[in-house]
């Protein structure tokens, strides 16, 4: 718990450095996706604290960037400050560090499967999407797939067509 409020700190205080007002719906969708990350890794036998900063930190990199000049995508620029933050903060094994970095690089790749705490935060995303952000996946069958297979695992029928 001490490395997830350490970590939660540091992101606050970075949305902060580079947004002094950032959205509301970029904090809401970066802890949604942490608590949904956590949820899934219950689910799936994985670790909680692991997850959850994985989840509060996919989007980090959305701050600098989408794609910035150079065309490092949000995702590449997201797993270099993760690395930095976990770093800093003294709190991480390298092959922690290895695993939440790597989640965060692959997690646009919805097409494609990964490492199961790729798999997860890919997932986590995708719900968090179509439930509060009420996105819809029109000609994405693989993301609908995901959806439905990963609210299969709690017991879940019902997720919303495309529209």
């Amino acid at each position: 718990m001490d490395r997830i409020l350490k970590v939660m700190s540091a992101v606050n205080e970075y949305f902060e450095k580079e947004s002094p007002k950032p959205p509301l719906s970029k904090l809401l969708h970066i802890y949604g996706v942490g608590y949904l990350s956590a949820a899934i890794a219950s689910a799936r036998g994985l670790d909680m604290e692991l997850a959850f900063i994985i989840g509060i930190l996919h989007d980090i990199g959305k701050l600098k960037t989408n794609v910035d000049s150079s065309g490092v995508s949000h995702n590449v620029e997201g797993e270099k400050i993760a690395k930095e933050l976990l770093t800093n903060l003294n709190s991480f094994t390298q092959e922690e560090i290895k695993i939440i970095c790597q989640a965060i690089r692959n997690h646009p790749n919805k097409r494609f499967i990964d490492t199961e705490y790729d798999e997860l935060i890919k997932d986590a995303d995708v719900i968090e999407k179509v439930f509060i952000e009420k996105k819809k996946f029109k000609n994405k069958r693989y993301k609908r797939r995901r959806l439905k297979n990963t609210l299969g695992e709690f017991g879940l029928e019902h997720y919303p067509e495309e529209g």
